[in-house]
Parts: C-alpha cells; structure tokens; sequence
C-alpha cells in the first residue's frame, strides 16, 4: 500500500479557514474583559489598534504588554489578561511589517527588557494559557490564531513543500503548528516530509494529528477525509511489513481509519473505492473474514449497479476472505462489462483454478493467454486447469489429449525466454496507455518489438501500436510505455513475444 497523497496546495481552502471558525465560536465562553480596568482599557486600545498605522500599533501594544505584565501575577482576572496579551500579539503577527528581531523591552516588558522575544511563541503561550484555563474558548481564540500571519505561513510552508525545499518548508510548517495548532494542513505537510524521508511512524503520527486537528472546524472536512484515507493507507504499508500480534494491532487500527473515511465521505469521494478495496485487505490481514464478507455484500447483491473496477475489487476482498464462489460471481459480472478485462480474465481464471471450477473457466484461461500471452503466470494457471480436468477424464483419449496441452502450458510457464509484466493500463473516452516492462530471460541481448491491439467492449481493434524496447542484457528488465488514440477503448492484448 503506497497510495499517500501529500498536500500539494492550500490556497482558498486555507482563507475559508482564517472565517471558518468564527461561525462555530462556542456560546458557552465568557472571558470577562471588564475588570480590572487594565484589561478593560487593554481590550479597548487594542481595538484601536487594529485601525492604526503599524507605527502607532507598536506604541499602542507597548503600552498594553506594559500595564498588563508590570504587576505580574498580581492583577486579577488571568485569564482576561491572558487574552487581552494574545490578542495583542497575534496583531503583531498578523501584520506583515511587523520587525523579526524584537526584544522584550520592544514590546513592553519591564523585565529581562535585552532577551530576545519570538512574538509567535508569546502569542501561543498566553492563547494556551487562556485555553488551559477555558477549553471551552478554543473557538474564540482560534479566531486569533487563524489569521493573516498564520495564513501567511502556512502558504509558505505548503510553496517550499511543492518546490522541494524540505528544511524550510519544515520550519513554516512548524511555525503554522505553533501559530495555531487546531488547524490540520501543517501536520499534513510534515507528514508528507516523513514520509518522503521514509520515516513511516512520524509520518502516521502527524497524519492522525491532522485528522484529529481537522475536527475543530467544518470547514476543514475534506482535509479531515483526506487524512483519515492517508492514515488507512500508512498503518496499513506498516501491518503488511509487520507479523504476528503487532500485525493484527496495525491492521486493525488501519480498518478503523477506513471505516472512519468511508463513514464520512460522500459516496462520489474519489478514493471510496480505493478505500473500500483496502479496508477488506486490512479486514483480511487482522483475520476478521465476517468483516470482510460485509465489505463486498451490497456489491454482491446488486452486480450491476458497480463500475468493473468496483466489481474487481469486491471480487478480490470474496477471494481474501476465501469466498471464491462470490469471487467468481464477480469477476463474471465484470467480465460481461468488459470481455476483454486483463484482470477481470486473471482474477476470474485463479479463483476457477483455486476452487476446482476447471471447466467453467477454461474459456476465460484461454482468452487470457490471448491477451497477456507472455505472462508465466497465466500458463501456471492454464496447466492447473487442465491438470484438473485431467484427473476428472475417464476416457482415455481425451485424458491423453488433455496430458499434451497440460505439458505445452507447464513448458512455456517454466521456459517462457521473454516476460511481459503490466503495471499499468490507463483508458479515457479518447485514448489509452499501456505501461510495464520487459524481462529477458535469455543468455543473450534481446531486441524487442511489442505490438499492442486496443479494443473496444465488443473486442474490436481500435488502434494498434508498437514500441521497440532493448536491446536488453540477459537476466535484465527494460520498461515500456505504448500510447493510443481512439474512441471507446477499454481493454488491450499484445502479440506473443518470442
């Protein structure tokens, strides 16, 4: 499982953001910015701060620090201070001329007036203080921290990220969190920085801070989605590496992330049937074979209204949970939508194979030689078969003749010289791609042209094309990648490669 999707760009989502959490601001909060008069003419000059030229800010906010904190932990009410102190701050924050190297006595202080001040870090501390004290008043004090400066970094954090600048991209996004660390995208982009140093727990441990972030506003509800899918697909890369107990732990924790997506997202969300597809793989890895048999069951009792693709997936999740009749009954569903399916043809010829139905999908065994004829795999299934329907044949002849065809397939699955391998078929209404590589089994250089059939539903050729790849060593691979144009393509098939 390797599906992550970083995040490649914030631009309007995050402006919605900076209102978002206006809207939600919790009734139940009463911070009272009345008493003593320090705050009550605090809350009023801030007021006025926010209208004034940055110069005439700075002298208003120096004043405000200075009445608030001179008495220190003496003045009443701390939490109404606390509040008039950040909201003071993340002004400052939020204005852009705003000097980098401030010291305390700069802003107000009394004390230590030399020692460097990080105004982020000030505006954070006191906000934290406020909602330690008021948990209930996260909402109001979000409509702090959710604004320009936050904005600004986050931007510039998510910029650095697309542009490749790690370190950088980092430390803003470090700077996002600190500013306000109830918004989702900055653990979003320093999980995308783990995971492109391939340090997978950190990686799924911002991912669910992300998801977790996300709760604390609507408007971050794709975000939450996406999150909660990534962290399906990162606990899910770790249980397939891990064994045993610690296995099972991961896989379940990763069907609990799907579950959560599938549960929230619209039924048009682009990843659902991705989702669906790993939750019954992790279903399968944690030994739940009910749960698996649940993901498939709407799709098993109304085949018709999913796509082939959906019907594939619903066939692998009955085959994982060792249900190859429902597997079969799929697959064929699919295959009537598309004779020609590559891997509506394998999957249906290896569960026939798995649960002893030779006959009925001897056809399908033969069709796929057809299209993917340089795959030893198909061969291996085809000499199954008919090593099958073998054993079933009392007369002679026919057993003889079935013992011929078992061995011609055995031969080429053990001696095929050349190996197709498909990575990737991708179909559009006006075009199509077919991507893989090629294996040269041989003890000589190979020089290889592969002439690929595109094919409409009916299996009419709509194009056909050829690459030439190689030469390639011996014992060595060379990619490949064929392009097509041309109306309703939806499926291909190569010619044998010798």
């Amino acid at each position: 499982m390797n599906l992550y999707r970083s995040l490649t760009a914030l631009g309007g989502a995050v402006a919605l953001a900076a209102t978002g959490a206006r809207a939600q601001q919790a009734k139940s909060c009463e911070i009272d910015e009345s008493k003593p008069k320090e705050v009550a003419t605090a809350s009023f000059m801030l007021t006025q701060a926010r209208g004034q030229q940055p110069q005439k800010r700075m002298e208003t906010i120096r004043k405000v620090v200075k009445s608030l904190t001179e008495k220190g932990d003496a003045l009443a009410n701390p939490a109404g201070r606390n509040y008039q102190l950040g909201k003071a701050f993340y002004i400052l924050v939020d204005d852009s001329t705003t000097a980098s190297n401030l010291t305390r006595g700069d802003l107000g202080f009394t004390t230590n007036t030399t020692a460097p001040a990080d105004v982020g870090f000030l505006a954070d501390s006191v906000m934290r203080q406020v909602e330690s004290a008021m948990p209930e008043c996260k909402s109001l004090t979000s409509t702090w921290r959710r604004q320009q400066g936050w904005l600004r970094v986050t931007q510039k954090a998510s910029n650095l990220f697309n542009a490749g600048q790690t370190d950088s991209a980092s430390y803003y996004a470090q700077r996002s969190m600190l500013l306000d660390p109830q918004a989702p995208y900055a653990y979003s982009i320093l999980a995308s920085l783990a995971q492109k140093n391939n340090d997978i727990p950190k990686a799924i441990e911002y991912t669910r801070q992300a998801a977790e972030a996300a709760k604390s506003d609507t408007v971050f509800n794709e975000q939450r989605r996406l999150s909660l899918f990534n962290l399906g697909i990162l606990l899910g890369s770790r249980a397939e590496a891990a064994t045993g107990d610690e296995q099972k732990k991961l896989a379940q924790e990763s069907v609990t992330a799907f579950r959560s997506f599938i549960a929230e997202a619209p039924a048009t969300d682009e990843n659902m049937t991705s989702a669906r597809s790993s939750l019954a793989r992790m279903l399968s890895v944690a030994g739940d074979t009910a749960g698996v048999k649940a993901t498939y069951a709407a799709v098993l009792a109304n085949p018709a209204n999913y796509s082939e693709y959906e019907l594939i997936q619903a066939g692998l999740a009955a085959s994982r949970a060792g249900k190859d009749s429902d597997a079969i009954s799929l697959f064929k569903v699919a295959l009537n939508q598309n004779p020609y399916s590559r891997d509506a043809l394998y999957n249906l010829s290896a569960s026939g194979f798995n649960s002893g139905q030779f006959s009925t999908v001897l056809p399908s065994v033969k069709r796929l030689s057809e299209v993917d004829p340089n795959n030893p795999e198909v061969w291996r299934i085809m000499a199954g078969v008919y090593q099958g329907l073998n054993k079933a044949e009392k007369n002679t002849k026919i057993k003889a003749a079935l013992t011929d065809t078992l061995l011609q397939a055995y031969n080429k699955y053990e001696k095929l010289p050349t190996v197709v391998t498909i990575k990737s078929f991708n179909k559009n209404p006006t075009s199509a791609s077919l991507g893989g590589t090629i294996e040269n089994r041989g003890t000589a250089a190979g020089s290889y042209a592969l002439t690929v059939q595109f094919l409409d539903k009916a299996g009419n050729v709509v194009a056909t094309q050829t690459t030439n790849v190689g030469p390639v060593a011996p014992k060595a691979t060379a990619d490949f990648k064929v392009d097509a144009t041309g109306a309703n393509i939806v499926a291909f098939r190569y010619q044998p490669l010798k």
